[in-house]
């Protein structure tokens, strides 16, 4: 998966501010267009942290289904004997 976004926004009417630098409460009279920058700067940074821990699934166990049906064999039990015990 790739994602790639470079954007780069600024508020027609304030223009010296920065969402990354200057936080949330450098936003004057509530404008809209800085607090619309300021949630793409929040949905940005848990993005890169989603992504983050995504490697760090993979870094961990590239193949997560086959060590599941690694462990089911050592048991002797099969996901779905545990599926259908485990609803009834």
């Amino acid at each position: 998966m790739r994602i790639k976004l470079n954007q780069s926004l600024r508020c027609p009417y304030h223009v010296s501010y920065d969402p990354e630098r200057d936080g949330p409460g450098a936003i004057r009279g509530a404008c809209p267009v800085c607090t619309a920058m300021w949630r793409v700067l929040e949905a940005r940074r848990e993005l890169e942290r989603r992504i983050e821990y995504c490697r760090e699934l993979i870094a961990a166990d590239p193949n997560p289904w086959i060590a599941q049906a690694r462990l089911s064999a050592t048991n002797g039990t099969s996901t779905t004997k545990r599926r259908i015990h485990a609803t009834a």
